[in-house]
């Protein structure tokens, strides 16, 4: 994005509204093509922890109620756990798996946390941009001209 705004602002401060178009419209095709396609393979590989059955939640049924199953299910294991002083044979290992699988789930859900996280700033970063340039082109472009409108329509894109 810093890459994206300072060509473009660079493209503006030339005062010629092709070359500053030309800028806007290529820095929203780059934003459109890389950005987009590295963010919505994030996105997917980030959310597929969160599918049931695809993912680390058990069961087909609904995203609510497979989290609420292996949640219990590993709270269970934890509690009777620690409560047994002595385990019996093989207990131990299904404890310390109720433990490990817990702290997948666990890892895989702030995995996706983080990735929508990235997505909700890119788009606001995204839309600072898109305010920045508009600010920009008032203050550097007559307005009511119609290259200054297809500038600014060349800048709009950036907006989807």
């Amino acid at each position: 994005l810093y890459a994206a705004q300072q060509s473009t602002l660079r493209a503006f401060a030339t005062g010629h509204n092709g070359t500053a178009s030309a800028a806007a419209n290529f820095c929203a095709d780059i934003l459109g093509r890389v950005l987009l396609e590295a963010l919505s393979q994030r996105a997917e590989s980030g959310g597929s922890f969160l599918k049931p059955g695809d993912g680390l939640l058990a069961g087909q049924g609904g995203l609510g109620q497979a989290a609420l199953a292996v949640m219990s299910s590993a709270q269970k294991g934890l509690s009777n756990a620690t409560k047994s002083r002595r385990p019996a044979i093989g207990a131990d290992a299904d404890g310390e798996e109720r433990i490990a699988m817990k702290q997948r789930i666990d890892a895989g859900i702030a995995q996706s946390c983080a990735t929508m996280n990235d997505l909700e700033v890119a788009v606001d970063y995204t839309r600072r941009l898109e305010e920045k340039l508009i600010q920009e082109m008032e203050s550097s472009f007559p307005s009511g001209r119609p290259e200054t409108e297809q500038l600014r329509l060349c800048i709009k894109s950036l907006s989807g």
